[in-house]
């Protein structure tokens, strides 16, 4: 009996992968695929616009390490895209966030943190109402800087 059951389990293992084709991406991150613009910090680590489809974008931090403050500013075609709103990722819950959406074709956020703010994960995402022209929110102003002050650009 414990014989058949074991052969049992270890189809049934088999057959599960088998069914699952689409699994295994790795957890809710944006495929790198979608990069439309980079910023890479001194000690290694980068933040990057990756586009979600359907007007969304996620600032995403990868290897981020020692980020006190960030003060960003992304440019966008406000012909082709309007009403962005900007929501707090994980990646720095807990930072204090203001994003200014009020000019269009520009969204500057500023986020500090009494935490250091290391690893990889979503900075923050940026939604707009229509989005007409895809793949083009882009950075043109960035500030990092680390607990004492200086830069990590």
């Amino acid at each position: 009996m414990q014989q058949v059951l074991r052969k049992c389990l270890f189809s049934l293992f088999l057959v599960i992968p088998a069914l699952l084709p689409g699994c295994g991406g790795g957890g809710s991150s944006p495929p790198t695929s979608n990069v439309i613009s980079t910023v890479t910090l001194n000690n290694g680590g980068a933040l990057k616009v990756l586009s979600s489809g359907n007007g969304t974008y996620v600032i995403q931090g990868d290897t981020l390490s020692g980020v006190s403050a960030m003060d960003l500013t992304l440019q966008y075609d406000s012909a082709t895209k309007s009403s962005p709103t900007v929501t707090q990722g994980g990646l720095v819950s807990g930072a204090l966030m203001a994003a200014n959406t009020n000019v269009p074709g520009s969204i500057r956020i500023a986020i500090v943190s009494v935490q250091q703010i290391s690893g990889s994960g979503t900075v923050v995402t940026v939604s707009f109402a229509t989005d007409s022209s895809p793949n083009t929110l882009t950075f043109i102003a960035n500030s990092l800087i680390n607990s004492q002050g200086t830069s990590l650009l």
